[in-house]
């Protein structure tokens, strides 16, 4: 038999380096056979009789399961997986078929385990991207924001960041005050001498008061892509920051931008009427300033440095 036939018998040969690499040595499908779209259903199953119709118009394939474990000799099951993988195991235990469910999830959220495989090496490679991203971190000086598997556990997320000694950690289990967030990550900023802030959010991160961020379509299991959750609390970010900015006094504006970055002083110079960018610009040494100018976006790009050649603070030529 081989994998082309639809089974593989295992031997020492062919399983002697399976433990070298990741992933699944079988491949994936990512259909749930108790649950079958008409669309996906293969052509070979739509005239059979051991397929049923579900009251939702999909299609329960779980009789013909049955039929081609009997006719391969399978009498004990071990399924590796997680949720999903298992949830179907528990249907075939249902159904009589001897089951040894292993957990195997980044997000280490199987109910009733205290550990799954794969978790270890998730957190461990987490860890080692946000070491990795304070290198760039402590050049450029962002607010760095790090987005981690995690549905709807905050696991794998919590520990990478408490390991890697990341600033902050968002997790699906505690909505997070998307109005705080910016108060407290522009304080972990200013107290790091290498001025710069990590924060990890897990991909099912969401604020008080909303849902998580999906988008496009559900999946045999009735998942919808999670993700971009990273993207958008970014962008919150910045203008909470230079909402943040506009209720500062002049001086304490200086010292604000003075404290940020490049790229986020010229952001916050973009939001600002033209003549009140002049006003703060002028106050940054000529080195920054000029710096900061060819950061700053069109149309603002344009005006400034017409605008900062007559302003009284600039020295003349």
């Amino acid at each position: 038999m081989t994998l082309s036939s639809g089974s593989l018998e295992l031997n020492r040969q062919n399983t002697r380096t399976i433990d070298r690499t990741g992933g699944t040595f079988p491949h994936t499908s990512r259909v749930d056979p108790g649950h079958v779209t008409p669309a996906r259903l293969p052509a070979h199953l739509r005239e059979v009789s051991d397929v049923q119709a579900a009251p939702d118009g999909r299609i329960d394939c779980t009789q013909h399961v049955l039929r081609v474990l009997d006719w391969l000799g399978v009498y004990v099951l071990v399924p590796i997986g997680g949720d999903d993988t298992l949830s179907y195991a528990e249907r075939l235990s249902v159904e009589h078929v001897a089951v040894v469910g292993i957990p195997k999830t980044m997000d280490n959220d199987v109910y009733g385990t205290d550990y799954c495989l794969g978790f270890s090496t998730a957190v461990t490679r987490s860890v080692q991207f946000i070491h990795q991203l304070r290198t760039s971190a402590g050049s450029h000086e962002p607010i760095a924001i790090i987005e981690l598997f995690g549905r709807q556990s905050g696991e794998t997320t919590l520990l990478a960041a408490y390991l890697a000694g990341a600033d902050r950690a968002l997790i699906p289990e505690v909505p997070f005050d998307h109005q705080r967030l910016p108060e407290l990550l522009l304080r972990d900023q200013r107290n790091n001498p290498s001025n710069y802030a990590i924060v990890a959010i897990g991909e099912g991160a969401f604020p008080l008061g909303e849902v998580a961020v999906e988008s496009g379509m559900e999946d045999a299991y009735g998942h919808r892509k999670l993700g971009r959750v990273g993207r958008l609390t970014g962008e919150t970010l910045s203008q909470l920051t230079a909402d943040v900015f506009e209720e500062l006094e002049p001086e304490e504006q200086v010292e604000f931008l003075e404290s940020r970055s490049n790229a986020d002083a010229a952001a916050v110079l973009a939001r600002m009427a033209p003549d009140d960018a002049v006003d703060l610009l002028s106050e940054l040494d000529q080195q920054r300033r000029a710096t900061v100018l060819d950061l700053v976006p069109q149309p603002h790009a344009r005006k400034l440095p017409t605008l900062l050649q007559y302003h009284p603070a600039t020295p003349a030529a």
